[in-house]
């Protein structure tokens, strides 16, 4: 996350009130992981809500992560003017991250006896953003 966060950020050479307050946002979560991640290592909590307290937290993280991406898009303004950051705006923007952590919190919510079992979903972004990558180089021939 913290990666992600530094990938997204170094991109910006300003904010406003938006990115700031999604910046907060984005950090109340990260601070909040901690406790939610004790609330799972708890078995009598376990059964009780926590570990789909653990997964809207990581979904409000990558929600506010990827506002704040979506924000220097539209603000162009707020963002150096380097190469680097030219060739990320002319990429691809993709909330797979976000749609598999909702697809968890739903199984988690639907089934909470499956405990944390359903993050490893998680390893399926990575496969479906490749694929998308792969499509779209063959789109562009």
């Amino acid at each position: 996350m913290w990666v992600n966060h530094h990938r997204v950020m170094e991109y910006f050479a300003d904010y406003d009130s938006t990115v700031l307050g999604l910046h907060l946002l984005w950090l109340l979560t990260m601070v909040t992981i901690p406790f939610t991640t004790q609330l799972i290592t708890n078995n009598d909590l376990y059964q009780h809500g926590a570990t789909a307290l653990y997964v809207a937290v990581l979904l409000v993280s990558s929600i506010a992560l990827h506002l704040l991406g979506l924000r220097g898009r539209q603000h162009p303004e707020l963002l150096h003017d380097r190469p680097e950051v030219k060739e990320w705006l002319a990429g691809p923007y993709r909330w797979t991250t976000v749609a598999v952590l909702a697809l968890i919190l739903v199984i988690v919510l639907i089934f909470p006896s499956v405990g944390a079992w359903p993050m490893l979903l998680l390893f399926v972004d990575g496969f479906v953003e490749s694929r998308l990558d792969r499509r779209r180089a063959v789109a562009k021939r």
